[in-house]
């Protein structure tokens, strides 16, 4: 028996039995070889070959395999299980399925208890509906302002697209509900800018490849219409290919090779992809050859015109200087050995990865890494000593990186988030946006 690697789907598995159906009504043999040949092929007897090759006996044990992975991927919402959520959606679980009694999804509950990592896998997987009303009407913001009314939660719930309704507001009080005030549709007024800034994420990863591969201590190779770059360090952004083009014929021969030539360092590496690829299904092979797409990502931007970048409440004898040498460089980040390839990537004060650090009476207090890609720039790096948190200097610091980049001319700025940053660049006046979905695959370390 042929037990098939990809997840169930049940829609999927219907269309396939029905196309499994048509061929062998009209004699193809590998068809027929997998249907019953005591009779007329019929749909029965297609489906019944589907659910064979995903492991079932039978069509309705498949039916109820998929139920059960459905009621699992409910209670792990509802507990907050995020990595039982992914393992779930990876292996078919329906990503809309329902509660029978409150019609709540997976993302109604995490939403509803504030389960943020969950949130995070359930609003990247491109199935998810995340529009889906429950039985009494509200979307899975309004699962949260009903619930925990998670600030956070709502915030990445609005930047994945749902919209604030005026009922929110009058569930909700202080801060989060003047920020729901302030974007009750406001989504349509921003017309493409989440798009903009989406992109300018994306064009920032791609840049900070490309800056990677002048290091002397950087080794490259050209992939398809890019280039592949790897430097040994354990970090994922020091390691990649940027390609979105590859011969059709010998693409998975390609995928296999560059694949190979980064596993020799074992360190991860992200492979990047343009919105258009060749072949078109450059994504579905990246996949079979064990890379993980990022669907679940977000990051934060603004105009840098739109930020705030008064100075606020700061100690009297913080100074923000330049980075020039490697020494103060590695002092700074604690790593010598990124500073070394750092440093290999020029320190200049027209280098576009630029590196600021705060001096207390002398001291470092604090660091800030940005890359300024032309009219885009993005915040890398963003360490304050934790005794000296809750002073002013991570602000001082990033706004002094933010004015470094607009005057350079960069016109947005952008940030990868954690949920502990999210109110501090929320302050600067930024937002957050939705990385866009499938232009970035992790690739495998083993």
């Amino acid at each position: 028996m042929i037990v098939m690697d990809r997840p169930v789907d049940i829609e999927r598995g219907r269309r396939h039995a029905k196309a499994l159906l048509r061929a062998a009504r009209a004699g193809d043999p590998d068809a027929l070889a997998r249907m019953r040949s005591d009779r007329e092929p019929c749909l029965a007897d297609a489906q019944h070959a589907v659910a064979r090759e995903h492991g079932e006996p039978s069509w309705p044990a498949l039916l109820r395999h998929v139920d059960t992975l459905g009621r699992e991927l409910l209670d792990a919402a509802r507990t907050g299980h995020a990595e039982v959520v992914y393992r779930l959606l990876e292996q078919g679980a329906p990503p809309n399925a329902r509660d029978p009694e409150s019609g709540n999804t997976a993302l109604h509950l995490a939403a509803a208890r504030g389960r943020l990592d969950a949130i995070d896998y359930l609003v990247g997987w491109i199935p998810v509906d995340k529009h889906a009303r429950n039985a009494a009407g509200h979307t899975a913001l309004g699962a949260c302002i009903a619930g925990t009314a998670d600030p956070v939660v709502a915030k990445v719930l609005v930047s994945v697209g749902l919209e604030p309704e005026p009922w929110m507001l009058e569930a909700t009080s202080g801060k989060l509900a003047a920020w729901l005030r302030d974007r009750v549709g406001r989504s349509r007024d921003r017309s493409l800018l989440p798009e903009r800034f989406g992109e300018a994420a994306w064009s920032t990863e791609v840049a900070l490849f490309t800056i990677m591969t002048r290091s002397p201590l950087a080794e490259t190779r050209v992939v398809g219409d890019g280039f592949a770059v790897r430097t040994g360090r354990f970090d994922n952004s020091r390691n990649g290919v940027v390609c979105s083009r590859l011969p059709e014929q010998h693409a998975d021969e390609q995928i296999a090779s560059v694949l190979g030539w980064l596993r020799e360092r074992r360190a991860p590496a992200q492979w990047l992809l343009g919105p258009q690829t060749e072949p078109p299904d450059l994504r579905e092979r990246l996949e079979r050859a064990g890379c993980q797409p990022e669907r679940t990502a977000v990051h934060m931007a603004a105009r840098i015109a739109d930020l705030d970048l008064s100075p606020k409440r700061q100690p009297g004898d913080l100074e923000v200087t330049p980075i020039h040498d490697t020494g103060r460089l590695a002092e700074a980040l604690d790593a010598a050995q990124d500073a070394r390839l750092l440093a290999s990537l020029g320190l200049q004060d027209v280098a576009p990865l630029r590196h600021y650090a705060a001096l207390l009476s002398g001291r470092t207090a604090g660091v800030v890494r940005i890359l300024i890609d032309g009219i885009n720039a993005e915040v890398l790096e963003l360490n304050v000593n934790a005794n000296e948190r809750r002073r002013g200097i991570g602000r001082a610091l990033v706004l002094h990186a933010l004015d470094a980049a607009a005057a350079a001319g960069s016109t947005i700025a952008t940030i990868g988030p954690t949920p502990a940053t999210v109110p501090f660049y929320e302050a600067l006046g930024m937002t957050l946006e939705r990385y866009p979905p499938d232009r970035c695959y992790y690739t495998p370390l083993d």
